[in-house]
């Protein structure tokens, strides 16, 4: 049973009147325009945030330029420290090198100089024992000629004693027999034999006075070389 004011087709289904095609079409207009609300605010956010975004690349970017600059800076810094700390590398192991070579040096001169050192004091040694030998030999010599002269000296000196002991006896004799002529006159021949024979016992016993203080002196210095 159809109702009043509706319409319906041959099938018998009923047909939307205006008033619900004018509630639908607000419906979907107010639909559609909520949709482009949304849209565009969500048009505008996009674009903040891309903006946002694109703020952030553009200040990484310039960070990420500064950062290489700052890198690019700190590379060349360390590769001239690099550099530099190479050369004094160099340097080191050249002066190193040269130190070594100079040590090598100085050992081989010291070597060479303690050897001749070494035979400097052998030769000076043997030659200080050659001399201690021909001291020794010298002195032994020495020694044997002082004590020659000695026995020398004491044999002269005991026959200059003798000689003057009979000299003076001779003298006394002759006084004598000369005192016992009274009142002659001793001939020439007697006062000329007294004078000789009292020159020659005056000399004899000045050689004696000289040559005895030497003499002594003499056998004091051979004991003394002897102690």
């Amino acid at each position: 049973m159809a109702h009043p004011g509706m319409e319906t087709d041959g099938l018998g289904k009923r047909l939307p009147s205006a008033q619900d095609l004018d509630v639908t079409v607000l419906a979907f207009a107010q639909w559609l325009s909520e949709m482009k609300l949304r849209s565009n605010s969500s048009l505008q956010q996009m674009l903040a945030e891309m903006g946002i975004i694109r703020n952030g690349i553009t200040t990484n970017n310039t960070d990420l330029t500064e950062f290489k600059r700052n890198t690019a800076t700190v590379q060349q810094q360390m590769q001239s420290q690099i550099s530099d700390l190479r050369d004094k590398l160099t340097d080191a192991y050249t002066e190193i090198a040269n130190m070594k070579k100079t040590k090598s040096q100085f050992e081989q001169e010291v070597h060479a100089e303690c050897q001749s050192l070494s035979e400097q004091l052998q030769f000076k040694t043997l030659e200080l024992e050659t001399l201690k030998k021909a001291y020794a030999q010298t002195h032994q010599q020495l020694q044997q000629q002082i004590l020659q002269l000695q026995t020398q000296v004491n044999e002269v000196r005991t026959k200059g004693e003798d000689v003057g002991r009979l000299q003076h006896l001779n003298v006394e004799q002759h006084v004598s027999k000369v005192s016992e002529v009274p009142h002659s006159e001793p001939s020439p021949t007697m006062a000329a034999m007294a004078a000789t024979v009292r020159s020659h016992f005056l000399n004899l016993w000045a050689w004696l006075k000289v040559t005895g203080p030497k003499t002594r002196a003499a056998i004091r210095m051979t004991r003394c070389d002897d102690g």
